[in-house]
């Protein structure tokens, strides 16, 4: 069985980051200058909204880094995922999985959609990390029942067609595994 390799979007890793810098940067920062300056002014609720748009700037802080990171990965023209028979490897997220850690293969559409995967044991993602960074992303990413999750629009291709590919490619490694055992 043939590798396969999913490609960057050259529209998702480019304008991802720039919506995620204006507005999870960029927005807060100004607020909190307006905040600061309607607490000078003695309007003592305005710390709230300062403190609120802190944190929210903070939260997004680790997304604003892996969208960065995707764009110099795309740059020298890295794939973003690649099947082997062994291993589903995610090269945004940075991990290697065994096709029989993962449990669930999905999509979650919010304002995205986004690529989710479930595994049987979510130590298997955090073992592979050392940086707290991605440690926080994949807590995150938990919340929502798939540990690792991309979001489609840094993939090159249709929506459908990579959670189709991807999920196919499973049955068959699995297929195959089951049959040699």
């Amino acid at each position: 069985m043939d590798s396969i390799k999913i490609q960057y979007s050259s529209f998702g890793v480019t304008a991802f980051p720039i919506i995620l810098i204006l507005g999870g940067i960029v927005g807060p920062i100004v607020l909190d200058v307006m905040s600061i300056d309607a607490i000078h002014r003695g309007k003592t609720g305005a710390i709230y909204f300062l403190i609120g748009m802190t944190l929210i700037a903070l939260i997004l802080l680790p997304f604003i880094y892996l969208s960065i990171e995707s764009f110099i990965a795309f740059a020298k023209n890295q794939p973003a995922i690649e099947l082997t028979p062994e291993y589903y490897i995610d090269n945004i997220e940075k991990v290697k999985v065994s096709w029989k850690d993962i449990s669930n293969i999905w999509t979650l559409t919010l304002q995205s959609s986004f690529l989710k995967i479930t595994v049987v044991d979510n130590s298997v993602i955090y073992n592979q990390t050392k940086s707290a960074i991605w440690k926080f992303v994949f807590w995150i990413n938990a919340w929502n029942g798939g540990i690792l999750s991309i979001n489609l629009s840094l993939l090159r291709g249709k929506n459908a067609d990579i959670i189709n590919l991807i999920k196919n490619y499973d049955q068959t490694v699995t297929k195959n595994l089951t049959a040699v055992t």
